[in-house]
């Protein structure tokens, strides 16, 4: 707005203390109506006070009488009820200050009624990761942003140190619902992952194919070269063969051969002989 400052309204809230058996924790829970997106929100804290803040809408700030953690337990955000609960886990507790604060509970559930009626029909919740600091408001109607909610605390010490007020850190945000425009970017997205997946798949089983019909001719190949060189091992063989039968068969003839000179040799000495006694 131009020209002035712009009036920010005091959220209707309830807060109070309660232990959970572990720690005690202060449990917030604001309305916010109209506000349709947790990302609209911003949560701060330090160790004394809480912060929630609505650009241009709303705007809270808790004084705490004790000490709570830095960093929130756990923020949510209903869109339906248009509802912020925020729970922080207390550090150290005054005695003193630990009493229940006055507050108008009963208010605070009728407007929560009449917040989440036919008006407010956006479903979903946004929630923040733990380290986040939280902003609160004050009851409607009520201008002083100290009002407390809180259970009674008797006989508790003090837990831990108090330590000094540090500036609200900066939430980072909310995390918005998705749109229909980015439910249906997801989709396409989605769609466009399987087609990828599944175009990826039939290239694999292709390669694979592929793969397996160079490992088959490999394979015939090998079959082919080893059978062949089978064949060379037996022709080899007989040669080996037929060349050892030949060599025998020429033994054999030299062998007769040599066997016939003789007998010849034998007959003409026989013959010489009995010339010669004959002419004796």
């Amino acid at each position: 707005m131009q020209g002035g400052a712009v009036l920010q309204q005091v959220p209707q809230h309830e807060l109070h203390v309660v232990d959970d058996g572990i720690a005690e924790k202060v449990e917030l829970t604001v309305l916010l109506p109209g506000v349709l997106s947790a990302a609209d929100i911003l949560v701060a804290c330090n160790k004394r006070s809480i912060d929630v803040t609505v650009p241009d809408r709303y705007k809270l700030h808790l004084d705490l009488s004790y000490e709570i953690s830095d960093k929130a337990d756990s923020v949510k955000y209903f869109k339906k009820k248009h509802t912020l609960k925020a729970v922080f886990v207390v550090l150290a507790h005054d005695a003193a200050a630990a009493a229940t604060a006055v507050a108008n509970g009963q208010a605070f559930s009728n407007a929560l009624s009449a917040v989440a009626g036919p008006a407010s029909n956006t479903a979903g919740s946004g929630s923040l990761a733990n380290g986040s600091s939280v902003q609160a408001s004050s009851s409607v109607g009520s201008s002083s942003p100290s009002n407390e909610l809180a259970s009674t605390a008797q006989g508790r010490g003090k837990r831990g140190s108090v330590a000094a007020a540090r500036p609200p850190p900066v939430h980072e945000s909310f995390y918005p619902a998705p749109t229909k425009q980015e439910l249906k970017r997801q989709q396409q997205l989605e769609q466009r992952r399987r087609e990828a997946e599944a175009a990826a798949e039939t290239q694999r089983q292709r390669q694979q194919q592929l793969l397996e019909a160079q490992q088959r001719r490999q394979e015939e190949a090998a079959a082919a070269a080893a059978a062949a060189e089978a064949a060379r091992q037996e022709q080899r063989r007989k040669a080996e063969q037929r060349r050892k039968q030949q060599e025998a068969d020429q033994q054999r003839r030299r062998q007769q051969q040599q066997q016939q000179q003789a007998e010849q040799r034998q007959q003409q000495q026989l013959q010489q002989e009995q010339a010669q006694r004959r002419e004796q």
